[in-house]
């Protein structure tokens, strides 16, 4: 109730929202014309380097805050009087923009004039011009008398550009007063509109409430009565169904829910009967499967001392076999080293030999050498083991 009241009063409200943003425009064209109007009153009392930069800042703040003023839309369709106030200010514009010009002329005048007469104008005032020493800038005579000719019409100018600030303020400030009294009475009447809409709602809701109370009362009343009877274990009970609201949509579900109760306890029986049969079933089955059991472990542990005899008996083959491994790797290495001592007794016949035929050609019997050489081989043989003997050649 509160939500509805509140969104009541927002949507009342919500112009007079947009009316104070818009009515911040003209707040803020005041303050931009008072702080110009405070920098143009100390141009003639501040540097030219200062003063230029002052003068562009706020010219172009008051140019913005009047650019503004375009944005104003709500304002101007509140009624003629205000309508009226902001056509004034908008008029104001035009004339301040003028004398803004004028002024932003003259002084860029005065400000060339000044650099053309001393070397840094970053200390030079416009009243300067009335103290300078001629003398000592006589070689730029010509200058300074034109700014001192200048001068004056640029304070005249300064002085009705003020004014004419002075007066753009004064004038929105008063325009603000009349548009601030229309805005306060436009707020109150939306107050007092939002006051008497919530009062209406808030009076219609109490109403609407207090019927809906008394007949959900009723309604509750019949179901905790049925609801009663259903915990003593009565399940023929059902509530009363009436209308189409809330509590007839639950007494019509709370029915249903006591018809699937009902389906429910006789099913639930059957499947009891159902389930005792199969608990019958299930121990004789267990019996039998208890029996095969023993069976099948007897015939496991059988199994078992087989294959630990067959574990037994793979390891001695396995150790034999490795014993037959070693004895074949010993005769392997004394078949090697046999080949390698023949192989040496034949270099040495082979060089002998050599030798023998050598001494042959020095020794005239022959048959001498042949003897020596013959009985010298059968001492090597003797020595390196039994071998078949040489053929005469």
């Amino acid at each position: 109730m509160m939500g509805i009241t509140l969104a009541i009063y927002f949507v009342i409200m919500a112009p007079v929202s947009r009316i104070e943003a818009e009515r911040s425009y003209l707040v803020s064209l005041t303050d931009r014309l008072n702080a110009e109007t405070l920098v143009v009153a100390k141009l003639p009392y501040t540097n030219f380097t200062e003063g230029a930069k002052a003068l562009e800042d706020s010219t172009k703040a008051s140019r913005e805050a009047f650019a503004n003023l375009a944005k104003i839309k709500l304002l101007t369709k509140l009624n003629a009087t205000t309508r009226d106030a902001l056509e004034v200010i908008g008029n104001l514009q035009e004339l301040n923009e003028k004398q803004r010009s004028e002024l932003l002329v003259r002084y860029g005048r005065l400000k060339g004039e000044a650099e053309a007469v001393f070397v840094l104008v970053s200390s030079i005032q416009p009243l300067s011009f009335y103290t300078v020493d001629e003398e000592r800038y006589k070689p730029k005579k010509a200058f300074l008398d034109a700014a001192r000719l200048d001068l004056p019409a640029f304070m005249s100018t300064l002085r009705i550009a003020s004014q004419s600030l002075q007066y753009s303020a004064g004038t929105i400030e008063e325009n603000n007063v009349i548009i601030n009294e229309q805005i306060l009475s436009i707020q109150n009447g939306a107050t007092r509109t939002a006051a008497i809409i919530a009062f209406l709602v808030i009076a219609a809701a109490v109403t609407a409430a207090l019927f809906f109370a008394r007949s959900m009362a009723l309604s509750v009343v019949g179901m905790a009565k049925g609801i009663g009877k259903l915990k003593e274990g009565d399940l023929t009970v059902r509530a009363a169904v009436a209308g189409s609201d809330e509590l007839a949509v639950l007494a019509g579900d709370l029915n249903a829910t006591l018809d699937l109760l009902a389906l429910s306890l006789g099913e639930i029986k059957r499947v009891s009967k159902s389930n005792l049969e199969v608990k019958d079933r299930l121990v004789s089955a267990s019996s039998e499967a208890s029996s095969a059991s023993t069976q099948i472990e007897s015939s496991a542990r059988s199994i078992e001392r087989q294959f630990e005899t067959l574990n037994s008996h793979v390891e001695s083959s396995s150790q034999s076999v490795g014993k037959i491994g070693g004895a074949m790797a010993d005769l392997d290495r004394e078949i090697a080293d046999e080949g390698a001592m023949v192989e040496r007794v034949t270099a040495s016949v082979t060089q002998m030999l050599a030798s023998l035929e050598n001494m042959s050609r020095i020794t005239p019997s022959w048959e001498r050498v042949w003897m020596v050489a013959l009985s010298s081989t059968n001492g090597w043989v003797g020595r390196c083991g039994p071998t078949s003997t040489p053929a005469r050649m």
